[in-house]
């Protein structure tokens, strides 16, 4: 019974730390829009991820772009970088070849001077889809002074929809986390060869 309870321990530790998650803060932003933002394109092919509709803005830091040019108090809740709903904002994807689970990520509504704008969105719609199954829907508010955590919990997805309120409302996603099933596996196999030693 002894036994039995370290292996449930280590996997319970398992399932707390073993996560994948993505800041963008690897992405460039290049290029220079109409309000002075530096922002880049989140490639269509990105840690194991087919992304369409997204892009990426600068926002760290007070002399950062969404601090400085939209006169926000926060920036994103990783180092540098976060990704926003780009060109008409309504519907953006993540779509896998293979089944993935979505976590959760740190979700915003793109503001400025910390208050909603005519650009900005006040809600969205997780939708988690096997094939053409809709299988898990989740409607989330949005603040326009913080990144906040949603937690989705979305298991055995190959695509993520995210539904802005209408075209052109904007939004901005940083630490998509997903679980990091190699890290599982070996952690896993790592407590039964622990417990077949001592059985040994």
């Amino acid at each position: 019974m002894r036994k039995l309870g370290v292996i449930l321990f280590i996997l319970g530790l398992v399932n707390v730390s073993a996560a994948a998650v993505i800041g963008f803060d690897d992405l460039t932003t290049p290029n220079t829009g109409s309000g002075m933002a530096n922002w880049g394109l989140v490639p269509a092919s990105y840690q194991g991820l087919t992304w369409t509709g997204f892009e990426v803005l600068n926002g760290d830091g007070p002399g950062s772009n969404y601090m400085n040019v939209y006169g926000n108090s926060y920036g994103p809740t990783s180092s540098t970088n976060f990704a926003y709903n780009g060109d008409d904002g309504y519907l953006v994807t993540l779509v896998s070849s293979t089944l993935f689970d979505f976590i959760g990520a740190d979700f915003t509504s793109f503001a400025q001077n910390n208050a909603y704008q005519g650009f900005s969105a006040q809600s969205l719609t997780l939708i988690g889809k096997l094939g053409t199954n809709v299988l898990y829907t989740l409607p989330v508010s949005l603040s326009p002074s913080s990144f906040n955590t949603v937690l989705a919990n979305f298991i055995g997805i190959d695509t993520l929809v995210i539904q802005s309120e209408s075209a052109g409302k904007y939004w901005g996603m940083d630490n998509f986390t997903t679980p990091e099933p190699t890290t599982i596996c070996l952690l896993g196999l790592g407590a039964l060869g622990l417990l077949r030693k001592r059985r040994g």
